[in-house]
């Protein structure tokens, strides 16, 4: 059965998708891929062509298009139609490999662009994505409409309001698969005019549909920006796209049991004490990321299956999971004598044992003091029954708070008592004061940062040597693990830092604006930020701070040279800081 002989409000799943060439990729672009549902919606008056809803869009094909394409398991939907945006299990694209035909076509740009040139941008996407309504605020309206050389087809080319910068609006396309002359015109101009930007503009009700462009693009040697149109239809079916919310999750709830800090801090805990911190990110049916958990090392058994490496995680409560080890964030500690895990802390054992023994030392001692007050020595030999009676008939003479209110202990020459000192510990304070520092030694800490009485000096050691490594092993190891090569080529990366500033003192933090102010490294929200205040409004602080003390170093080179021209003149005259009157 194929799609032209369903009947109105019949729903089926596409089963096979015919035709050949560029057509059949063409009804691959828009969404006609195999499994896919679709609900036939209208009929034209003379039958043809006919409207259908697919993956929450309505898509209008003629019925020799509609022929090409088999359908099975035909019904009717007991519930609204699906709404764009929802998930669903992604159906890999039939044709993904067809854009490989054109590799070397690939945009190669190369050329560095002075600063301030004007640039080309491209505006690109879907039919009826909205293209036109924002080229049309961008420009203001005043755009040179004429016609694509050869064809008569409305080409728009606009400067952006306020600068130099030129926009094109592109004819509709679904993909760099040319199959109309208005996508093979929109392909042509983004392969050989190569615009220095590409404005990728997206249907937020269409998602998938949509993204098929989204992903060609961003395979190309080019700078894109995604730019999500319709949201407020969107919001309107119950639904909205949540751009930032892997940067939400890690930032400010890793999971549902946890804030970011006890999330990290339990990683770090944990890659301290064991050399191994592992994080499981756990997804959605759709594959998107929802949540990070933090494992404890002594509930991963790893695994081996046909050469693949697996970790089973035993919680506490007998759940059991096995997940392949390549998808498991693993940070490693002193990792040199095991090819999978961090090293033991077996180096470390030899002073935890000293310090375990150095407590139960200090608390026998403590136990002996409280029970044994003296010793009472007798100067002349005596049965062991003797010494006992002599023992108990002193401690009643003297200890009871009944017989003597004096506060003064009376021995006769027959008995010698000398009482025990409350202070004496049965620890060396050297044996302490090394076995201490062999701890803080082996974690990278002291004294002062372990009770919170560091100085600056210290703090920045301590943040050198022991926090930024932690932080740089977590930021590729995150990246490596969420973004694909691709995703990575193009830059995509997850970045853990701290400004040390924050923590740096008032007169620390004005001696560092001083000292790059005059050579426009600083902003002056930068500044603000240092010393935890708001930006200026209307884009104030975006103004970059600098002495007149100091010139550009390409009017330097030019002076030097003595190849001044007029602007640099006129900037020398008055008796600038290059000594000239």
């Amino acid at each position: 059965m194929t799609m032209d002989e369903l009947k109105p409000g019949e729903s089926a799943y596409i089963e096979t998708v015919g035709g050949s060439g560029a057509l059949r990729h063409h009804l691959l672009d828009m969404g006609l891929t195999p499994d896919a549902e679709i609900t036939l919606q209208k009929v034209a008056p003379m039958g043809d062509p006919v409207q259908f809803e697919v993956r929450g869009y309505e898509l209008t094909l003629r019925l020799e298009e509609a022929r090409k394409v088999t359908v099975k398991n035909v019904h009717k939907k007991d519930s609204p139609l699906k709404a764009a945006g929802s998930r669903r299990n992604d159906t890999p694209h039939p044709g993904v490999g067809e854009f490989a035909k054109y590799e070397k076509l690939h945009l190669k740009h190369g050329i560095v662009l002075e600063k301030g040139a004007p640039l080309t941008f491209a505006l690109a996407g879907n039919q009826n994505c909205g293209k036109t309504t924002l080229f049309n605020l961008l420009t203001g309206m005043n755009a040179k409409i004429g016609n694509w050389p050869g064809v008569t087809i409305e080409k728009k080319v606009g400067i952006i309001k306020g600068t130099e910068h030129e926009i094109v609006d592109l004819p509709g396309i679904y993909s760099l698969s040319p199959y109309s002359i208005e996508e093979e015109l929109s392909r042509k101009f983004i392969f050989e005019e190569k615009p220095d930007v590409i404005v990728n503009i997206i249907d937020s009700t269409s998602l998938e549909r949509s993204l098929y462009l989204t992903t060609q693009l961003l395979e190309m040697d080019c700078k894109v920006i995604i730019a999500l149109n319709m949201v407020d239809l969107l919001e309107k079916k119950g639904f909205y796209v949540d751009e930032n919310r892997l940067e939400k999750i890690l930032n400010y709830k890793p999971n549902s049991m946890m804030e970011a800090y006890s999330f990290y801090y339990k990683i770090a805990a944990n890659l301290k004490l064991t050399n191994n911190a592992f994080i499981y990110p756990e997804c959605s049916d759709s594959g998107d990321i929802i949540a990070f958990w933090p494992l404890m090392s002594n509930q991963i058994v790893l695994l081996e299956y046909k050469k693949q490496l697996y970790l089973k995680f035993i919680f506490k409560t007998g759940k059991i999971k096995v997940v392949p080890y390549e998808e498991i964030i693993h940070l490693r500690g002193h990792f040199f004598d095991n090819d999978i895990f961090g090293s033991s802390n077996r180096a470390l054992r030899p002073a935890l044992d000293t310090a375990n023994a150095i407590d139960q030392g200090v608390s026998n001692g403590a136990k002996m003091i409280n029970s044994v007050r003296g010793i009472l020595s007798a100067k002349i030999s005596s049965k062991e029954d003797d010494l006992a009676k002599q023992r108990d008939k002193f401690v009643e003479n003297n200890f009871k708070i009944s017989s003597n209110g004096s506060g003064i202990i009376v021995t006769d020459s027959k008995m010698d008592y000398k009482p025990i000192d409350e202070k004496t510990s049965p620890i060396s304070k050297d044996q302490l004061e090394y076995t201490k520092n062999a701890i803080y030694d082996y974690f990278g800490v002291n004294e002062s940062i372990v009770q919170n009485k560091f100085d600056e000096n210290e703090w920045n050691a301590f943040y050198e040597g022991a926090i930024e490594p932690i932080a740089i092993q977590m930021s590729q190891c995150f990246t490596n693990k969420i973004f694909t090569d691709n995703e990575r080529n193009f830059g995509n990366e997850i970045t853990f830092e701290a400004n040390r500033l924050q923590y740096a003192s008032n007169a620390t933090k004005v001696s560092v604006v001083q000292a790059l102010s005059p050579v426009a490294v600083l902003m002056i929200d930068d500044v603000r930020e240092m010393f935890n205040l708001a930006p200026l409004p209307n884009g104030e602080g975006q103004k970059v701070l600098q002495s007149l003390n100091y010139i550009n170093s390409k009017i330097a080179d030019n002076y030097q040279s003595g190849n001044k021209n007029d602007e640099n003149d006129k900037g020398d005259k008055g008796g600038g800081s290059n000594g000239e009157e």
